[in-house]
This record gives C-alpha cells, sequence and structure tokens, in this order.
C-alpha cells in the first residue's frame, strides 16, 4: 500500500510555493565543498517530510562521525518521515561505510540498490520504467520497505535483425503516443524504416493516476518525486 507521496522541492521552491503540497521532501542536501560534514540541511520543515542526501560532492577528507551528528541533529528537532540516501554515482566505498553508520538513526533511511549489501535498510528505487510491469520492477525488493521515485519517463526499444536494444530518456512531451499499453501503465508509438521498428514508451500525465493505482496493490511504503515535473501533471 502506498501511504504517501512527497514532492520533492528546494529551499527556493519551498519559500515560494502556497499552499504546498500536502507532503514535502527536501532537495539539496549533500557533503560539504568545504568542510568535512554537510551542507544544505534543512532548519525548517512541515513535521513527517523527507529529506533527501545526495552524491553531487563527492567524498573528500569528509567525516563520517560529523555527518551522523548532524542527520541525528536534524531528526530530532525536525521529525521526518525518512532519509532517503539518494546515490546515483556509481558504489563508493566511503558512502557505503556512511550507509552502514546511517543505519541506526532514528528514523528510515532507505538506499539506493548498491547499497544495499551494506545495510538492512529500506530501498530507494529509480522510477518504473515504461516497458516494464511495475510488479516486475518491485518484484526483487519484496523482503524490504520500498520508497519508489515517481517520474515521466520514455523507454525506445529498437529492434533490428541483430535483436533488441532498450534505452531511457525523459518523457518527450512534444512527441504524439497515439496507443495506450493498460498493464504497463504508459502510452506509445510505433516508428519504422528499412532497418529497425522504434517503440518509444512514454509515461505521460494521463498515465499517472494508472501508475498510482497499480502501486496502491504492491507493497510500496512511499513514492517520491519532482514537484517542478508532477505538480501540475497531478494537479
Amino acid at each position: 500500500m502506498v501511504d504517501s507521496l512527497f514532492l520533492a522541492m528546494t529551499a527556493q521552491e519551498l519559500a515560494n510555493t502556497a499552499p504546498l503540497p500536502p507532503q514535502v521532501a527536501w532537495l539539496s542536501c549533500h557533503l560539504d565543498p568545504e568542510g568535512t560534514g554537510l551542507s544544505g540541511l534543512p532548519s525548517h520543515l512541515p513535521r513527517g517530510s523527507m529529506v533527501l542526501l545526495d552524491d553531487s560532492i563527492l567524498p573528500k577528507g569528509h567525516d563520517i562521525r560529523q555527518i551522523h551528528h548532524q542527520l541525528r541533529q536534524m531528526i530530532e528537532a525536525l521529525a521526518p518521515s525518512a532519509l532517503l540516501l539518494d546515490f546515483q554515482r556509481p558504489r563508493d566505498p566511503f558512502l557505503a561505510d556512511l550507509a552502514r553508520k546511517l543505519d541506526t538513526l532514528p528514523c528510515p533511511v532507505a538506499v539506493t540498490p548498491p547499497y544495499i549489501p551494506d545495510t538492512k535498510a529500506p530501498v530507494f528505487l529509480p522510477p518504473v520504467p515504461p516497458h516494464r510491469h511495475p510488479k516486475d520492477h518491485l518484484a526483487p525488493w519484496a523482503a524490504r520497505p520500498i520508497y519508489l521515485e515517481l517520474a515521466l519517463d520514455a523507454s525506445v526499444l529498437t529492434v533490428t535483425k541483430t535483436g533488441c536494444q532498450s534505452q531511457s530518456l525523459p518523457w518527450p512531451k512534444d512527441t504524439d503516443y497515439p496507443h495506450r499499453e493498460e498493464a504497463l501503465c504508459c502510452h506509445y508509438r510505433i516508428d519504422q524504416d528499412p532497418e529497425q521498428i522504434r517503440f518509444t514508451l512514454a509515461r505521460t500525465p494521463g498515465d499517472l493516476p494508472d501508475l498510482l493505482s497499480s502501486l496502491q496493490r504492491l507493497e510500496v511504503t512511499a513514492l517520491v518525486g519532482l514537484h517542478q515535473e508532477l505538480w501540475d501533471a497531478l494537479a
């Protein structure tokens, strides 16, 4: 059951948006490029929000104990519902050690799949690709609580005489998708030339209600997506 949908916002977006979405997530917290701890930590948030810690700044002389202390203070002050370790770069040994240490914090701490072996934490998964069934996307992680990113994405499947190749890309909003695939909660188009057939599957704003309905039947703890991408689509 999906308990909540959190919309991720920067500090500027939070300050300039009224009213706020029912559930928000804090963006832009990362390793301090000029220190040994974190920068971009929130000083205030609605109770029960989420906080995302990203790996946009690479570790260099950072202090795990200091980071743990900063996050514990933040959690005690603001009572977020979860901390998501949004680590998207290739697996880093320092961040693996950090994930193990942060697993002791007094709120759920979800990690991306490369860091799953290091903790017993919930998993923070990328969006369901339009060419995959939501159940198949979630199945490998069924033993853990799942936090799932929600996004408007596209998949291009190119079929040639040598096989099929897939490519993921942001939703091309100016393209027409005349066909609908109910099981995958997406729309698609077919383009053909003498050398190949190309299937472009897109998760459009109109597909989000079906996807959310599908996820309601699966074991997903919460969804998180970008406010700037999803707010109008979900309105």
